[in-house]
């Protein structure tokens, strides 16, 4: 079975921060305490509310870092990347026991963001869980100015897309190619990386690629 990329950038991520991490005493988004630049630059946290539709009141609040969004690619037809993002951030139900009525009964569940990172990465999850397969389904995503506002409890500054991973293949085995774009570089030249080859191209190249798989965002200068 091949490993994972998401899966590695995530233990990376989290190896890096341990390794690096000091005593903060200003709360960061790590639970633990503890800081270090990966949890200043990737890590965001949500705040996730379940609200009794009787009483109209929140009956638990919670927070929850996070270091990357999991977006499910259901559809078989082209799609969003915005559309996703809003897929995951709608209200939901569950059964909850509720404090205000002293039973067990449907509340409305829902996750906005209180603080987003500087680097914002997005996986797009393709495997259909019922047929073990790869959902190879194009998914359209903004090279700038992608905005989480409406998800967000404060302003906040809209992301530039900088890098592209893909994958070629399936659940069990594959080849993983990659898109960059030059941080010196006044034109924004993308190049892509296959192996050894680097070459210059163009985003038309990728801007669909029914291969993509995490997408790097970085927030505007504000």
């Amino acid at each position: 079975m091949q490993k994972e990329a998401h899966d590695y950038l995530s233990l990376l991520l989290e190896w890096l921060h341990q390794d690096l991490a000091q005593e903060d005493n200003v709360k960061d988004v790590d639970d633990t305490g503890l800081s270090s630049f990966i949890s200043e630059w990737f890590h965001g946290r949500h705040l996730s509310e379940i609200t009794c539709p009787k009483t109209e009141s929140v009956v638990c609040e919670t927070e929850e870092p996070f270091s990357n969004l999991t977006l499910p690619v259901k559809s078989k037809e082209i799609c969003d990347l915005e559309e996703l993002i809003n897929q995951y951030y709608r209200q939901q139900e569950i059964m909850w026991d509720c404090r205000n009525c002293n039973k067990e009964h449907l509340c409305t569940v829902k996750s906005s963001i209180i603080h987003l990172p500087r680097f914002l990465l997005l996986h797009l999850s393709r495997v259909n869980a019922d047929t073990h397969s790869v959902q190879k389904t194009k998914v359209t995503y903004p090279l700038e100015h992608l905005s989480l506002s409406p998800y967000t409890t404060r302003q906040s500054s809209p992301y530039d897309l900088y890098a592209v991973c893909c994958h070629q293949g399936s659940m069990a085995s594959g080849h993983y190619t990659a898109f960059c774009r030059s941080s010196s570089s006044r034109d924004s030249i993308w190049y892509s990386f296959n192996d050894t080859q680097v070459n210059k191209t163009q985003s038309h190249e990728f801007r669909s690629n029914p291969d993509a798989h995490i997408l790097f965002y970085q927030a505007q200068a504000s």
